[in-house]
């Protein structure tokens, strides 16, 4: 929220990191200096000189700013990003399979085909959803598990460190959501996390109580 805004200074109280200097801003011929601190401290300051360049989208940039976990040095139109050691890195992605007998599983990791004999432990169930107009859409969903595993960037060898999430993934069988129908489109697939110890249809219903689109 900004507690100041006029055409020369914007404040507001959020917290991050940023010293950086523009010659001049995202159309805005003035310069500009953004000044972002932990303490919930971020200013952005329009200096009062015309630069006559105000019409490009990207803009040269000078300076240091931390993004997510990393910190950024901008020189001109060049970025250079240094994460910090305990920044998450993609490691794994499985998709849980049935073995012969429907009820055990097995664990195979993405991309590769399913061993011959096993089939996709996959389920497809009724799904309804409630639009604000009150209209309710019935769609079939079909789901299966899969599970993601990620890792600090410097310690990818520490599996214990490890942040694992497992989730359904949903198709439906037509589009779900306000947008159906519209040049946006509704949804016709989504992930939604499971509980430690939900089946697919509990975290599927959780979902159908929980999720708006």
């Amino acid at each position: 929220m900004n507690l100041i805004k006029n055409k020369w200074v914007e404040f507001s109280s959020e917290s991050g990191f940023a010293f950086t200097f523009q010659p001049w801003s995202y159309y805005d011929q003035k310069p500009l200096i953004h000044i972002n601190l932990p303490c919930k401290f971020n200013l952005f300051v329009h200096l009062p000189i015309r630069t006559g360049i105000s019409d490009y989208c990207e803009t040269p940039e000078f300076g240091v700013y931390w993004h997510y976990q990393s910190l950024v040095f901008c020189f001109a139109m060049k970025r250079f990003h240094f994460d910090m050691p305990w920044s998450w890195k993609f490691y794994k992605h499985w998709e849980r399979i049935n073995r012969y007998t429907k009820g055990t599983y097995r664990w195979v990791e993405v991309p590769s085909c399913v061993p011959s004999g096993l089939i996709a432990d996959k389920e497809t169930h009724d799904y309804t959803y409630k639009l604000k107009s009150g209209e309710i859409q019935n769609r079939k969903a079909t789901i299966y598990v899969s599970r993601r595993e990620w890792r600090m960037k410097w310690f990818m060898f520490l599996p214990k460190l490890a942040k694992v999430q497992t989730c359904i993934e949903i198709e439906f069988d037509g589009e779900v959501g306000e947008e159906t129908g519209s040049w946006k489109g509704g949804t016709i697939g989504c992930g939604y996390t499971m509980n430690p110890n939900e089946s697919m249809l509990s975290a599927l219903r959780r979902m159908e109580l929980e999720r708006k689109f």
